[in-house]
């Protein structure tokens, strides 16, 4: 299993989140922002410790939270994407960051934000979370 580094993706995952909070105003929204960089990269960090041979990809996902007991309203909600190539082939950078504002999940109990990390093998459409 090849050495992975996560060389410059603190960085690439900051200048992300700084460009979606330049382009989008703070207000009544579930967000995700530059202090939560840390957290995406100790989780990006752990995912690699648990991947194995055989996966080729690796996605983490944040959400900005959802809103509590809410059917009528609907906020916005941040989400981030980071896409992790793990194959042996690749030649350029290994991630993309993604981050966007959509609308907000409702749910009966409601739920902050949270990050599920996913493991995919060739041939899977999810992968497993990790």
């Amino acid at each position: 299993m090849i050495k992975i580094s996560t060389k410059g993706l603190t960085a690439a995952v900051r200048s992300a989140l700084t460009a979606h909070d330049s382009e989008n105003k703070p207000g009544r929204v579930r967000s995700i922002d530059i202090t939560d960089t840390a957290g995406i990269v100790q989780e990006i960090r752990r995912g690699l410790r648990l991947r194995r041979s055989d996966d080729v990809e690796m996605v983490i996902t944040v959400h900005g939270g959802f809103v509590p007991n809410s059917y009528r309203y609907s906020p916005a909600g941040d989400r981030c994407e980071i896409r992790i190539n793990l194959s042996s082939e690749v030649d350029g950078p290994r991630w993309s960051v993604d981050a966007w504002r959509g609308h907000a999940q409702k749910r009966s109990r409601g739920q902050g934000e949270y990050m599920i990390a996913r493991l995919r093998r060739d041939g899977q459409s999810n992968g497993r979370i990790v």
